[in-house]
C-alpha cells in the first residue's frame, strides 16, 4: 500500500486504545529487514495464533517512561521494510501450520504505522519447526509460545496449565469444524457435559 493512502478505519481503531493487552502489541519503529527484530516478531506472531481470537501487533508506537505509549509513527525505511507477502512468506518458514496473518499499511494522523493481524489457528497449535537466532529472541525447534493470560508477553511454553488451554482449545476447533462440516450433530446440554467430560479425558492422556 502506497504510503499516501491513509489506514482504513479498523486498523486505525487500535492506535486510540493507549495500551497493550494479551492480544494486543506495540512496537516502535523498527526494520523487518533485522534478523533480531524479524525473529522477535514472528515469536509474537506465532503465539498469537494460539490465542482464542488471534492478535494484533501495531508498528509505530512508543512506550513511555511511565507505562503509556505515544502514536509517532514509523521512519520511512522502516515502513518499506514491511512487505505483506514477505512478511507472510518469512513468517511461514518457522510456523506450522502457517501462521494465517495480514499486514496493513497506511497513514494516521500524517504517520506512518503498520498494523500486523493474526488469525487464531484453526484446528491444530502452531509450533516452531525451524531453530534460529539465540539470546531473548531465539526461536527453538518444536516449541510452542503463548500470551499468558492477563499479560501482555510472548513466552514459550512451560506449564501444564498453558499446555492443557492449548490443546482444549484445539481440540474444541476442530470438533467444532466437524460440526459446521455437518459430520457432528449439534450437542444439547446434556450431551455437551458428557462430550466435556470425555474431552478432559482425552486431554489428560495427551499430557
Amino acid at each position: 500500500m502506497p504510503s499516501t493512502e491513509p489506514l482504513p478505519a479498523r486498523q486505525a481503531a487500535y492506535l486510540v486504545l493507549r495500551a497493550e493487552t494479551r492480544g494486543l502489541e506495540f512496537k516502535e519503529s523498527m526494520d523487518w529487514g533485522e534478523i533480531d527484530d524479524r525473529l522477535e516478531l514472528v515469536r509474537t506472531f506465532m503465539a498469537m495464533s494460539n490465542l482464542p481470537d488471534g492478535g494484533a501487533v501495531v508498528i509505530g508506537v512508543r512506550e513511555n517512561a511511565d507505562g503509556t505509549y505515544t502514536t509517532v509513527g514509523m521512519l520511512q525505511a522502516h515502513y518499506d521494510s514491511f512487505d505483506p507477502d514477505d512478511v507472510a512468506a518469512q513468517t511461514a518458514r518457522y510456523a506450522d501450520p502457517p501462521v494465517d496473518m495480514r499486514t496493513v499499511k497506511g497513514l494516521h494522523e500524517d504517520r506512518r504505522f503498520t498494523v500486523i493481524e493474526i488469525e487464531p489457528s484453526t484446528e491444530v497449535p502452531t509450533i516452531c519447526r525451524q531453530a534460529h537466532g539465540s539470546g531473548s529472541g531465539v526461536l527453538r525447534e518444536g516449541a510452542v509460545y503463548v500470551r499468558p493470560a492477563g499479560t501482555p508477553r510472548t513466552e514459550e511454553v512451560h506449564t501444564y496449565r498453558d499446555m492443557r488451554a492449548i490443546i482444549d482449545q484445539a481440540v474444541e476447533r476442530r470438533i467444532e469444524r466437524f460440526r459446521e462440516l455437518g459430520l457432528l450433530p449439534a450437542l444439547g446440554a446434556e450431551s455437551a457435559a458428557g462430550h466435556r467430560e470425555a474431552l478432559d479425558s482425552e486431554i489428560e492422556d495427551l499430557l
